[in-house]
């Protein structure tokens, strides 16, 4: 006698009761397997988008002992560049106040995201950091 399909809860899920796979479990599997794949696509602009902004919280701290913007704007296209995001100068905007109390960063940029079976999906990211001198 050979082993008990039934006895093992994966193979009762995916097989379904008579042993024989379902067309509920492929429904299923192709499911999990688009859900993966979008997964994989997506997740790690959102990750790049983070380190992007913690970068830019450091070069905000960094203007307590250099003010000069174009270093401070050097720092977050240096990461940028980094992460292969490929922004300008034009995509950093760096403003100080008059009195020289705070510092704030922005970026805002597109990720072109190439889905094979959905096609072309932009996401749109902006940062805004602030920092107290």
């Amino acid at each position: 006698m050979g082993p008990d399909v039934h006895a093992n809860p994966l193979n009762r899920l995916v097989r379904g009761k008579a042993g024989r796979f379902g067309i509920s479990s492929i429904l299923m599997l192709l499911a999990l397997a688009v859900f993966a794949y979008l997964a994989i696509k997506l997740v790690p602009p959102y990750i790049d988008n983070y380190k992007l902004g913690k970068a830019m919280q450091k070069a905000a701290a960094h203007a307590r002992r250099d003010p000069e913007i174009l270093v401070l704007q050097a720092m977050v296209l240096e990461e940028s560049k980094r992460l292969g995001l490929g922004l300008t100068a034009d995509d950093v905007v760096i403003e100080r106040d008059p009195h020289n109390q705070w510092i704030e960063i922005r970026t805002r940029y597109i990720r072109r995201i190439a889905l094979e079976l959905f096609g072309t999906i932009n996401l749109e990211f902006e940062q805004d950091v602030t920092e107290r001198l």
